[in-house]
């Protein structure tokens, strides 16, 4: 099974040393992912409005879900090859004279894989819960970030709007109907950009 994620690529064998190369290499790609969201998310304290920043945000945050499934799906690779090696020894001691060198030499490797088994299980139950908060976290992400879109191409609107009125606004005789009209027009439009400014703050900080 191979996989890629910016650069690094990943092949799960039967291997156990081939695996923790993959393990380790995902763990350094997870730092560095895990870094670039809190940077990035220190930085949006700072600029709730900064759109550029809240893209890479939710791009880094997808990326950490990513890289936790291929964790997973790497421990589950090696459930496989534990269980192979499992039923190799289990043969292998059947052939066995009991109580013999030999017998307890594998013996022991079952004990052993089998305590691996153990403590893989465990891991992966872990990771397992870590992908469920992910993606709901995932889904949270998504449907802010289309309201982010819908919400600044409501303001981009405004802004053009905004623009119309003022320049009308100077054809006009001031304190006529038509400029009263306008210049309502105006007052709304400007209020209206207010509260998609707010509400754009709001989302980031979500």
């Amino acid at each position: 099974m191979a996989g890629n994620f910016k650069g690094l690529t990943i092949e799960i064998t039967g291997d156990a040393t081939q695996l923790e190369s993959v393990l380790l290499s995902i763990k350094r790609t997870s730092r560095s992912v895990q870094s670039e969201v809190e940077a990035v998310g220190k930085a949006m304290k700072l600029d709730p409005t900064n759109t550029a920043l809240a893209a890479k945000y939710y791009d880094s945050m997808a990326d950490k879900l990513t890289l936790t499934q291929k964790r997973a799906e790497a421990m589950r690779q090696e459930q496989d090859r534990l269980n192979e090696k499992l039923k190799e020894y289990h043969q292998t001691i059947t052939g066995l004279p009991a109580g013999s060198e030999a017998y307890q030499a594998v013996e022991q490797k079952i004990a052993e894989t089998e305590a691996e088994q153990q403590r893989l299980n465990t891991e992966l139950a872990e990771y397992k819960q870590k992908l469920e908060t992910l993606r709901g976290d995932a889904e949270s992400y998504e449907r802010i970030r289309k309201a982010i879109g819908d919400a600044e191409k409501k303001q981009l609107d405004l802004s053009e709007k905004i623009a119309l009125y003022k320049t009308e606004l100077q054809g006009l005789e001031k304190g006529s109907e038509a400029y009263k009209k306008v210049e309502r027009q105006l007052k709304n439009a400007q209020n209206s950009q207010q509260v998609l400014t707010d509400r754009l703050k709001n989302y980031k900080n979500e």
